[in-house]
């Protein structure tokens, strides 16, 4: 009677859809003692488009936590479910209009996630694979000793595949405001490989108290030594299941300015980044900061990877930088990229205007196949890259006007305007 779900997420990227998690035979009753109820809790009326395996198991929950809500199908098939007759209704057509007034939650099955905003009368609409990573994300709970009894403690840690500090910094800063909303106790653990920051000398240290002041007061011995422990890369293996974590999704949209209030460079940071920061860009300044995002985003890259991705041109950047310098009559560009051949290019057409700070560059002939970033870079120390790469980020935060060779995912750019404390000239993510 219940169909099977075919699991696809359908997204501006990957608009064939893409198998994201799978939630086979999934009971949520059997753990509904460790399921995080925020998404749902808040609603009065949970209207659901139509039954599957997912929908029938979110109703059978849903039915037996909250007995006094009520709980709408638009799928006549629930008749064949008398477990569900006692707690759920058949209704063809909802009439909207008599929700305006309640809180509702629409749980659809198509596969979409709907970022914009719904109907000012709906609560939110979630597809059914949200609503269920939504509740279950967090169910694998952990007892490595007997302090903190009273407390769940989430250790914010990633162990998946190499990314770059800006994931890094979003992935805590969603996962601390989920902390902080659920009143746990928690702690960032970026100790662990895979990791292009803990090459050599820094493998057995936190990344993060490396770079960054800690968000919270517990130590990373009293987490593992808590009795109720949830550790994010147990729970969500990969940043696929955080795609599809509504929550997740949220918080890592906020304007990039509010996580960079929270999130402060140590004494150590600071200093490097002083000590590397053109003197120009110290002061009031007439500098057009560039982000110049290549090797694994190059068009020729994209089209190596068969990934939809807007990239411009070096010629149209290049030509972009000129049209801003005069027309706002800036005397400096400050060049931000890890493509050499980018950089000599921009050398070349800039000369002495072209400000930057040092950094490993490096150059691939995408025409043998997709390579990224990590890859090709192949730090050797961690540590010191990092740092120099967040003296960049505070490089281009100190520039008068910004424009980016690619789409506004690019963590630079996010970075950037959350480090500014006014809001830039001119900014612009430039189109192929």
């Amino acid at each position: 009677m219940l169909h099977y779900v075919e699991d696809l997420i359908y997204t501006e990227w990957l608009p064939q859809g893409v198998v994201e998690k799978q939630f086979i035979e999934c009971d949520l009753r059997k753990y509904k003692e460790y399921l995080d109820y925020t998404l749902v809790e808040d609603a009065e009326v949970y209207v659901i488009s139509e039954i599957d395996e997912y929908t029938y198991e979110i109703a059978m929950l849903l039915v037996e936590k909250y007995p006094n809500k009520l709980v709408i199908f638009n799928d006549e098939r629930i008749s064949y479910f008398p477990e569900l007759e006692k707690g759920v209704r058949y209704s063809k057509l909802v009439n909207m209009q008599e929700y305006i007034n309640a809180r509702c939650l629409w749980i659809t099955s198509d596969g979409k996630n709907y970022e914009s905003n719904p109907p000012e009368f709906l609560v939110n609409i979630y597809n059914n694979i949200n609503v269920m990573q939504s509740l279950i994300w967090c169910s694998k709970r952990e007892c490595f000793g007997k302090k903190h009894e009273d407390y769940v403690v989430l250790i914010i840690d990633f162990r998946e595949r190499l990314v770059g500090l800006v994931d890094y910094i979003r992935y805590a800063y969603a996962y601390y405001l989920i902390a902080k909303q659920r009143g746990w106790k928690f702690v960032i653990d970026f100790s662990h490989k895979p990791n292009q920051y803990l090459i050599t000398e820094s493998e057995n240290e936190n990344m993060w108290d490396y770079f960054f002041e800690p968000l919270s007061d517990m130590s990373l011995e009293d987490a593992y030594e808590s009795a109720s422990v949830i550790r994010t890369s147990v729970n969500n293996k990969s940043l696929w299941d955080n795609e599809i974590f509504p929550y997740y999704r949220f918080y890592d949209c906020i304007d990039s300015r509010e996580a960079m209030k929270v999130i402060k460079f140590n004494r150590e940071t600071e200093i490097t980044i002083d000590r590397l920061m053109p003197e120009i860009l110290k002061k009031d300044n007439r500098v057009l900061g560039v982000i110049l995002r290549g090797t694994d985003y190059r068009p020729e890259a994209n089209r190596a990877a068969h990934r939809f991705q807007h990239t411009a041109s070096l010629e149209k950047v290049i030509a972009k930088c000129k049209f801003i310098m005069k027309l706002y009559d800036y005397q400096y560009v400050f060049l931000a990229t890890e493509d050499l051949e980018y950089f000599e290019r921009m050398k070349k057409e800039f000369g002495d205007k072209c400000l930057y700070i040092d950094q490993k560059r490096v150059y691939y002939d995408y025409k043998l196949g997709y390579k990224a970033c990590a890859e090709l870079l192949c730090l050797k120390n961690g540590k010191e890259f990092g740092r120099k790469y967040l003296a960049i980020l505070q490089a281009l935060a100190n520039c008068k006007s910004l424009i980016v060779n690619a789409d506004e995912g690019i963590g630079a750019s996010w970075a950037a305007k959350g480090l500014k404390c006014s809001k830039y000239e001119y900014y612009e993510s430039i189109t192929p």
